[in-house]
Protein backbone atom coordinates (compact mmCIF):
# COMPACT_ATOMS: atom_id res chain seq x y z
CA UNK A 1 0.00 0.00 0.00
CA UNK A 2 1.34 3.28 -1.46
CA UNK A 3 -0.16 5.08 1.85
CA UNK A 4 1.92 2.88 4.29
CA UNK A 5 5.19 3.13 2.68
CA UNK A 6 4.21 6.90 2.72
CA UNK A 7 3.99 6.83 6.43
CA UNK A 8 7.01 4.71 6.91
CA UNK A 9 8.66 6.85 4.92
CA UNK A 10 8.34 9.78 6.58
CA UNK A 11 8.72 8.64 9.91
CA UNK A 12 12.36 7.08 8.81
CA UNK A 13 13.12 10.78 7.28
CA UNK A 14 11.64 12.71 11.12
CA UNK A 15 14.01 9.86 12.85
CA UNK A 16 17.54 10.96 10.86
CA UNK A 17 16.09 14.63 11.18
CA UNK A 18 16.04 14.25 14.95
CA UNK A 19 19.32 12.20 15.32
CA UNK A 20 21.49 14.46 13.99
CA UNK A 21 19.65 17.40 15.52
CA UNK A 22 18.72 19.58 12.48
CA UNK A 23 16.33 22.19 14.01
CA UNK A 24 18.35 22.67 17.56
CA UNK A 25 22.35 22.55 15.98
CA UNK A 26 22.55 22.02 12.10
CA UNK A 27 20.04 24.64 11.42
CA UNK A 28 20.79 27.42 13.74
CA UNK A 29 25.33 26.88 13.11
CA UNK A 30 24.12 26.88 9.32
CA UNK A 31 22.76 30.37 9.61
CA UNK A 32 25.21 31.65 12.11
CA UNK A 33 27.53 30.75 9.27
CA UNK A 34 25.25 32.46 6.17
CA UNK A 35 25.28 35.35 7.93
CA UNK A 36 28.74 35.69 8.48
CA UNK A 37 30.21 34.63 4.79
CA UNK A 38 27.03 35.18 2.69
CA UNK A 39 26.48 31.37 2.30
CA UNK A 40 27.74 28.22 3.78
CA UNK A 41 27.77 24.46 2.39
CA UNK A 42 26.50 21.47 3.98
CA UNK A 43 28.35 17.88 3.15
CA UNK A 44 25.95 14.66 3.34
CA UNK A 45 28.29 11.62 3.60
CA UNK A 46 28.35 8.51 4.95
CA UNK A 47 30.15 7.60 8.45
CA UNK A 48 31.01 4.75 9.00
CA UNK A 49 31.53 5.15 12.78
CA UNK A 50 28.65 6.04 13.85
CA UNK A 51 25.46 4.05 14.31
CA UNK A 52 24.87 0.64 16.62
CA UNK A 53 27.68 -2.01 16.45
CA UNK A 54 26.98 -4.45 13.29
CA UNK A 55 25.50 -7.81 14.46
CA UNK A 56 28.11 -9.78 12.31
CA UNK A 57 30.59 -7.64 14.16
CA UNK A 58 33.35 -9.51 16.07
CA UNK A 59 32.27 -10.13 20.39
CA UNK A 60 34.16 -11.41 23.56
CA UNK A 61 37.38 -11.73 21.33
CA UNK A 62 36.00 -14.24 18.50
CA UNK A 63 38.31 -14.10 15.72
CA UNK A 64 36.40 -12.92 12.27
CA UNK A 65 38.70 -12.72 8.85
CA UNK A 66 37.38 -9.84 6.98
CA UNK A 67 36.42 -10.98 2.94
CA UNK A 68 36.45 -8.37 0.12
CA UNK A 69 33.80 -7.45 -2.05
CA UNK A 70 34.05 -10.32 -3.95
CA UNK A 71 33.77 -12.57 -1.09
CA UNK A 72 37.72 -13.25 -0.80
CA UNK A 73 39.72 -13.99 2.53
CA UNK A 74 41.58 -10.55 3.12
CA UNK A 75 45.52 -11.51 3.92
CA UNK A 76 48.01 -8.23 4.71
CA UNK A 77 51.30 -7.35 2.33
CA UNK A 78 52.72 -10.62 4.41
CA UNK A 79 50.04 -13.10 3.87
CA UNK A 80 48.54 -12.80 7.41
CA UNK A 81 45.21 -12.99 7.10
CA UNK A 82 43.23 -9.48 8.51
CA UNK A 83 40.57 -9.88 11.27
CA UNK A 84 37.98 -7.65 11.78
CA UNK A 85 37.90 -5.74 14.85
CA UNK A 86 35.85 -5.25 18.01
CA UNK A 87 33.13 -2.30 18.52
CA UNK A 88 32.44 -1.94 14.20
CA UNK A 89 29.17 0.19 13.78
CA UNK A 90 26.43 0.07 10.74
CA UNK A 91 27.16 3.20 9.80
CA UNK A 92 25.17 6.56 9.47
CA UNK A 93 24.45 9.72 7.67
CA UNK A 94 26.66 12.21 8.62
CA UNK A 95 25.40 15.85 8.32
CA UNK A 96 28.69 18.46 8.17
CA UNK A 97 28.74 22.28 7.70
CA UNK A 98 31.54 23.88 6.40
CA UNK A 99 32.11 27.82 5.76
CA UNK A 100 32.73 28.86 2.32
CA UNK A 101 36.54 29.87 3.12
CA UNK A 102 36.86 25.97 3.72
CA UNK A 103 35.10 24.47 0.33
CA UNK A 104 36.95 25.89 -3.13
CA UNK A 105 34.30 25.59 -5.88
CA UNK A 106 35.29 26.49 -9.83
CA UNK A 107 33.70 29.40 -10.95
CA UNK A 108 30.54 28.24 -13.37
CA UNK A 109 27.31 30.05 -14.25
CA UNK A 110 25.21 27.99 -12.14
CA UNK A 111 25.76 24.74 -9.64
CA UNK A 112 24.59 21.74 -11.87
CA UNK A 113 27.86 22.56 -14.32
CA UNK A 114 29.93 22.18 -11.27
CA UNK A 115 32.09 19.04 -11.95
CA UNK A 116 34.16 19.08 -8.84
CA UNK A 117 35.36 20.69 -5.02
CA UNK A 118 37.82 20.80 -2.67
CA UNK A 119 36.77 20.95 0.59
CA UNK A 120 39.50 21.48 3.70
CA UNK A 121 40.03 20.21 6.83
CA UNK A 122 42.12 20.60 9.87
CA UNK A 123 42.78 17.52 11.21
CA UNK A 124 45.20 16.23 14.29
CA UNK A 125 48.67 14.94 13.19
CA UNK A 126 48.69 12.19 14.95
CA UNK A 127 44.30 11.61 13.53
CA UNK A 128 45.42 11.36 9.98
CA UNK A 129 48.93 8.89 11.15
CA UNK A 130 47.03 6.49 12.51
CA UNK A 131 44.67 6.61 9.84
CA UNK A 132 47.79 6.27 7.29
CA UNK A 133 50.19 4.70 8.91
CA UNK A 134 51.79 4.28 5.17
CA UNK A 135 52.64 8.06 4.64
CA UNK A 136 53.38 8.40 8.76
CA UNK A 137 56.42 9.97 7.77
CA UNK A 138 54.69 12.75 5.11
CA UNK A 139 52.16 13.92 7.63
CA UNK A 140 53.66 17.02 9.35
CA UNK A 141 52.20 19.66 11.96
CA UNK A 142 51.96 23.11 9.69
CA UNK A 143 53.10 24.99 12.44
CA UNK A 144 53.39 28.66 10.03
CA UNK A 145 50.57 28.09 8.78
CA UNK A 146 46.78 30.30 9.81
CA UNK A 147 43.65 29.07 10.29
CA UNK A 148 40.45 31.21 10.44
CA UNK A 149 38.65 30.36 13.78
CA UNK A 150 35.07 31.36 12.90
CA UNK A 151 34.41 31.77 17.12
CA UNK A 152 36.73 34.05 17.66
CA UNK A 153 37.17 35.63 14.61
CA UNK A 154 40.48 35.82 14.17
CA UNK A 155 43.47 33.90 12.43
CA UNK A 156 44.85 31.48 15.14
CA UNK A 157 48.47 29.20 14.53
CA UNK A 158 47.89 25.71 14.33
CA UNK A 159 49.28 23.37 16.85
CA UNK A 160 50.50 19.86 15.78
CA UNK A 161 47.98 20.46 13.36
CA UNK A 162 47.33 19.70 9.12
CA UNK A 163 45.44 20.96 6.82
CA UNK A 164 44.04 17.90 4.85
CA UNK A 165 42.14 18.16 1.46
CA UNK A 166 39.50 16.35 -0.07
CA UNK A 167 38.84 16.42 -3.78
CA UNK A 168 35.24 15.42 -4.71
CA UNK A 169 34.51 14.92 -8.64
CA UNK A 170 31.28 14.01 -9.99
CA UNK A 171 30.08 10.82 -12.36
CA UNK A 172 30.25 12.55 -15.46
CA UNK A 173 30.47 11.15 -19.32
CA UNK A 174 34.68 10.62 -19.12
CA UNK A 175 34.50 9.59 -15.45
CA UNK A 176 31.70 6.91 -15.28
CA UNK A 177 32.43 6.40 -11.39
CA UNK A 178 33.57 9.61 -10.20
CA UNK A 179 36.38 10.17 -8.07
CA UNK A 180 37.49 10.82 -4.18
CA UNK A 181 40.65 11.34 -2.98
CA UNK A 182 42.52 12.90 0.38
CA UNK A 183 45.63 14.53 0.52
CA UNK A 184 47.84 17.14 1.97
CA UNK A 185 50.42 19.77 0.63
CA UNK A 186 53.10 16.49 0.97
CA UNK A 187 51.29 13.41 1.00
CA UNK A 188 48.94 11.83 -0.92
CA UNK A 189 46.87 9.79 1.36
CA UNK A 190 44.25 8.15 -0.91
CA UNK A 191 42.24 7.97 -4.22
CA UNK A 192 39.20 5.77 -5.22
CA UNK A 193 35.80 6.20 -7.29
CA UNK A 194 33.17 8.54 -5.46
CA UNK A 195 31.66 6.10 -2.75
CA UNK A 196 28.27 7.15 -3.50
CA UNK A 197 25.79 5.57 -6.03
CA UNK A 198 23.90 9.04 -7.13
CA UNK A 199 27.50 9.81 -8.55
CA UNK A 200 26.52 13.63 -7.08
CA UNK A 201 28.88 15.90 -5.37
CA UNK A 202 27.33 15.39 -1.31
CA UNK A 203 26.98 18.96 -0.71
CA UNK A 204 24.07 21.30 -0.70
Amino acid sequence: DSRVSATMTKRWLDHIWYQNRFEGDIMPRGLRTSRLGGEAYCFVTWDSEKGPDHPDAPKDGKKIQAVDESGNKMTDDLGNPVYLEEGIKIGDVSYDLESISNVLVPFESEWGKVDYIFRRRKKHVEELRNEFPKNANEIKPNASDLWYDHASMSMQKMANEVIEYEFFHKATKFLKKGFYARFTIESYLSGDRLPYDHGCLPVV
